[in-house]
């Protein structure tokens, strides 16, 4: 039997945020979607690609939304089909021009400040990871500030408080770990937060104790995901694995073989069944 793997929750959103170009012609609109649409799930990156291109050719000089914009989705385009260094290039053009053309529409700044952090998280760099990540919370809080309407209807304040988990995330993996487990800690305990997000900061608590050798109160967390009514199946299945771990780590072999069958068992009523090998992988080594 081999050590097990812990599961962590990661979820990035490359939602495209609703128009602001609404000075933008209607080509230059038209390209933009059609680029945002072959871009989603790699659908077809070279004509995503293609549709950016026209929109810098088509724009006006002035018209500095639909360039930025047309710059983000081409980084999106290199970040999934795993040209770093390009989608990087790309984002900057893309953050730099935003802010040139206009300083308020924190959502777009946002998301390709989000999008860099997370390329480098990737690559574990963390210090300049943490930057940008600090820099997407930033654009995000103000956004909610400033466009409490959009934002709300958009859910801009469930993504806001997902970066901060992301930020105690990249905390802990720079060694900050006191640090971290005190900002999961207010994530948990505040219920103006969405549930999946307060269980993910639960998750990560109980994995940084864990790692640290703290197996009760990795216990605790654990099976208080279990119990919880924020609770899906799949976090619920997650955190049994986590929990079988926890009992391995601590030396307790048989009980651990007995959690992860409970952990399989709940996977196997997921729909999503992308987490169920490695429980299989950890009962059978």
């Amino acid at each position: 039997m081999r050590p097990y793997k812990t599961l962590i929750i990661i979820l990035f959103s490359l939602a495209l945020h609703p128009v602001f170009g609404q000075n933008s012609e209607r080509e230059v609109l038209v390209a933009l979607d059609s680029a945002a649409r072959f871009m989603v799930g790699s659908k077809d990156p070279g004509r995503a690609l293609a549709y950016c291109n026209l929109v810098l050719e088509k724009a006006r000089p002035d018209d500095l939304w639909a360039r930025a914009k047309s710059r983000e989705i081409s980084g999106l385009v290199y970040k999934n089909t795993n040209h770093q260094d390009t989608a990087i290039a790309h984002f900057h053009e893309a953050l730099h021009t935003f802010n040139l053309a206009d300083t308020t529409d924190w959502f777009e700044s946002y998301i390709v400040c989000r999008n860099i952090a997370t390329i480098h998280q990737r690559y574990k760099l963390l210090g300049l990871a943490k930057e940008y990540y600090d820099s997407a919370l930033y654009f995000i809080s103000n956004h909610v500030i400033i466009n409490p309407e959009i934002a709300k209807k958009d859910k801009d304040h469930d993504r806001r408080d997902l970066v901060r988990y992301y930020i105690a995330q990249n905390n802990a993996e720079r060694g900050e770990i006191e640090i971290a487990l005190e900002q999961l800690r207010d994530i948990e305990i505040n219920k103006d937060i969405k549930g999946s997000t307060r269980i993910r900061a639960m998750n990560y608590q109980g994995i940084l104790y864990k790692n640290g050798g703290l197996y009760d109160s990795a216990k605790v967390k654990f099976q208080s995901i279990i119990t919880s009514s924020l609770s899906s199946k799949t976090y619920k299945g997650i955190a049994w694995h986590n929990l079988a771990g926890t009992h391995y780590d601590e030396g307790l072999i048989k009980d651990a073989k007995r959690i992860i069958d409970k952990a399989i068992e709940v996977k196997e009523g997921l729909t999503n069944k992308s987490s169920l090998f490695i429980s299989y992988l950890d009962k059978d080594e």
